[in-house]
């Protein structure tokens, strides 16, 4: 999708009372965040999730809206990303826990492709990128899918190369792994969100057709 940066959003709310509730939600995202820009106390292993998805939203109510209500949150959101990742790789719970998994970047991924594409609407305006991003973690990110890709079947794992989605011990039987492709529909999304082009991408090829599939 594109990003159109409009003026702030105005107190009287003119499309529809659904604005209001996003506002109130955004504030509430904004209220959680801490000192190092993490969204969402860390009580639990899984909070990387919490602040990966209030990242984004954040980064896109930026996107459309130009405020600085929501720059400065969203900034200090994808700091914390930053903080967070592996060197030289991804994200799994926790910063900079040393091991990796495809979920928790995928989620990470976007919030800093959200920003990727502000910056670039900003720099097609002719005007300075309004994000900072570790523009290094795209190479870790693509890195960690190719590690975490069979190249025979172009089948994405979770923490082992083309193993499928993790899964919770009480529905395994429900909901088998070797029967998913979500993993490797993240897979292809974030080669074609990278810049791979299919009929050059072997990897991508697979991948498609195992999710088509």
């Amino acid at each position: 999708r594109s990003f159109r940066c409009l003026s702030p959003m105005p107190t009287s709310f003119p499309y529809g009372p659904s604005v209001r509730f996003v506002s109130r939600g955004l504030k509430h995202l904004k209220d959680l965040q801490d000192e190092e820009g993490c969204i969402g106390p860390r009580g639990t292993r899984h909070f990387a999730y919490d602040h990966a998805i209030g990242a984004l939203a954040l980064v896109e109510a930026y996107a459309m809206t130009g405020s600085a209500i929501y720059k400065n949150p969203a900034q200090k959101a994808l700091d914390f990303i930053a903080l967070a990742r592996n060197p030289g790789l991804a994200w799994r719970y926790f910063v900079r826990p040393g091991d990796n998994d495809t979920s928790v970047t995928a989620w990470m991924f976007l919030a800093l492709d959200a920003a990727r594409r502000v910056n670039a609407f900003d720099v097609a305006r002719g005007l300075p990128p309004s994000l900072t991003i570790d523009t290094a973690a795209f190479d870790g990110v693509r890195a960690w899918i190719d590690q975490m890709t069979d190249p025979a079947t172009g089948r994405v794992g979770y923490q082992h190369r083309g193993t499928g989605p993790a899964r919770r011990s009480e529905v395994v039987d429900q909901f088998p792994a070797e029967r998913a492709e979500g993993l490797t529909a993240v897979g292809v999304f974030t080669r074609l969100a990278a810049g791979e082009i299919a009929g050059s991408s072997g990897h991508l090829l697979r991948g498609i057709d195992l999710v088509a599939w």
